[in-house]
C-alpha cells in the first residue's frame, strides 16, 4: 500500500490514525542551564521597613532617558523639553516656514509677466503667440560642411 508523498514525509498518517501524543524531551545536562551570573547582596535594592521608608516616595529603580543618570527628575524635565523642543517645535516651525516662505519657484512672477506681455502685445496689434519667438535674423545656423556627418534628430 503506497502512501501520498506528503503523508510519507510528514508521517501525518501514524498520528492521525493512532492519536498518539508527542512529547518533546530534553536530555541536556541540567547543571548547564543555571545562570552562570553571581548575583550579590549589595546589588538588590532592599525593601522598605519602616514607615519613613514607605513614605520616601522617591523612585529607586527607574530607567533613564540618557539625559541624567544620577537625578529621577532631571533626566524626566530634560527628557520631556527635549521632545516638546523636537516634536512641538519643530513641526510649528516647519509648518510656518512652509506657509509663508517667499515665492521661491518663482510662480507668482511668471503669471504677472505673462500678463505684462500679453498687455503689450495687445497694445501694439501684435498676436498673442508669435511663431518666432526670437527674430530669424539674428538665429546663425551652421552650414552643411560645418555639420558633416553630424546626425540630426528633429
Amino acid at each position: 500500500m503506497r502512501r501520498p508523498l506528503v503523508s510519507k514525509v510528514l508521517n501525518f498518517s501514524k498520528c492521525v490514525s493512532r492519536r498518539q501524543q508527542i512529547a518533546l524531551i530534553s536530555t541536556t545536562d541540567k547543571k548547564k542551564e543555571l545562570p552562570s551570573a553571581d548575583i550579590s547582596a549589595g546589588a538588590v535594592p532592599k525593601a522598605p521597613e519602616t514607615a519613613a521608608d514607605f513614605a520616601d516616595v522617591k523612585k529607586r529603580n527607574w530607567i533613564t532617558y540618557g539625559f541624567s543618570t544620577e537625578d529621577y527628575h532631571t533626566d524626566r524635565d530634560y527628557a520631556r523639553i527635549a521632545f516638546f523642543m523636537c516634536i512641538t517645535v519643530t513641526m510649528c516651525g516647519i509648518s510656518f516656514i512652509i506657509m509663508y516662505i517667499p515665492d521661491f519657484r518663482r510662480q507668482d512672477w511668471v503669471a504677472r509677466e505673462a500678463r505684462l506681455e500679453l498687455a503689450r502685445r495687445e497694445r501694439l496689434g501684435l498676436p498673442k503667440v508669435d511663431r518666432n519667438l526670437i527674430s530669424v535674423d539674428r538665429i546663425v545656423l551652421p552650414s552643411d560642411e560645418e555639420l558633416g556627418d553630424t546626425e540630426i534628430i528633429l
